[in-house]
């Protein structure tokens, strides 16, 4: 099985909502940096970090090859150099990692004459990254999804065949890939989410386009 490579993805604050707006299946890179994306591999991990504030708000998994392609996506410029992606994390700026808070377990951050200089590593996209990099970045991220709102950690794709969308729930996209829900949730970490067994759904939770929607049935959780 070919390892996983991950590769840094820069969006500005506009960028990122219009990718999201979009739907979140398409990320693009300059012309420039075609060559750049012909190491990139259905699998692979791009680590989603925003400009000028300076930290990581997602995490995408590519799905196909690269391709050219000019359909509207961005405003100001077209990144038609692009990959078919699905959000594995996608959190808000305001709840996005700040990339110096990870200082002591990247290696950007290591062997710098000024301390300043990290922000090297952040002039273009994509550019691959250390897989150990990577992984502390994807921990990171996982971590603050789980803060935002705890109550969600299933998987999702265990539940795609059974639970189907509620109108109304209200929620955002969640890193899901550790926890399986087997039996009911008094059993499960955490242990809030409730599992009807004969009526097979989830009363916390709607599965929808790949990406588990948390809330009641109507209304945000607190």
């Amino acid at each position: 099985m070919q390892k996983r490579s991950y590769w840094l993805d820069l969006f500005t604050g506009t960028t990122w909502k219009e990718f999201l707006a979009a739907g979140g299946q398409v990320s693009g890179f300059r012309e420039s940096r075609w060559k750049s994306m012909q190491k990139m591999r259905p699998g692979d991990y791009l680590l989603c970090y925003l400009t000028g504030l300076s930290r990581w708000v997602g995490m995408l998994e590519v799905l196909s090859a690269p391709f050219i392609d000019e359909t509207p996506i961005w405003k100001d410029e077209s990144f038609p150099c692009r990959v078919k992606v699905k959000p594995v994390i996608t959190l808000t700026p305001e709840t996005a990692v700040p990339v110096i808070e990870l200082r002591e377990q990247l290696t950007v951050f290591r062997g710098l004459k000024n301390p300043a200089a990290w922000s090297g590593a952040f002039r273009g996209s994509p550019v691959q990254w250390k897989t150990g990099d990577g992984e502390v970045i994807l921990e990171a991220l996982t971590r603050s999804a789980y803060r935002t709102n705890p109550h969600g950690f299933i998987n999702p794709l265990r539940f795609a065949r059974n639970v189907q969308p509620k109108p109304g729930v209200v929620g955002f996209s969640f890193f899901l890939d550790t926890a399986i829900l087997t039996r009911p949730a008094r059993h499960a970490n955490p242990p809030s989410l409730v599992w009807n067994r004969r009526r097979n759904y989830v009363t916390t939770a709607s599965y929808e386009v790949g990406v588990l929607r948390i809330g009641r049935q109507g209304t945000p959780r607190d």
